[in-house]
């Protein structure tokens, strides 16, 4: 909530996952930023299809909300999902914020994209 009332404004726009945590999408509201919503579909592992998302205006988005390990579905990421992520922000200048407060659960060994902040993009395949 905190990073949505920080980086925006009215006129600026948030990509918000479905299904995805309610505050993600209230607290744009709350800024004036207009949501658009991306399905998470469980034949692609309830990860975001990245063309479907190129078929948006994403014109002012500021914001790419996700969330891995998802609620309210388990899926986990992966690290080719982080470099997808990672890939798309910087083509479209957005951040991209994963809330991951479940990362610990479950899981031996969490994942972020902070994982991949020391390589160089050309080194990732």
């Amino acid at each position: 909530m905190h990073i949505s009332m920080a980086y925006l404004g009215k006129g600026d726009k948030v990509l918000v996952p479905d299904p995805g945590y309610p505050v993600y999408a209230a607290t744009a509201k709350l800024c004036g930023a207009e949501v658009i919503n991306y399905n998470l579909l469980p034949e692609n592992n309830w990860y975001p299809d990245f063309t479907a998302i190129e078929r948006y205006d994403l014109t002012h988005v500021k914001i790419m909300w996700v969330n891995y390990p998802n609620m309210p579905t388990g899926a986990k990421a992966s690290v080719q999902l982080f470099k997808e992520l990672i890939s798309f922000g910087l083509k479209h200048n957005m951040l991209i914020i994963n809330d991951n407060p479940y990362s610990f659960i479950l899981n031996d060994k969490p994942l972020s994209c902070f994982l991949l902040r020391d390589q160089r993009k050309s080194d990732w395949n």
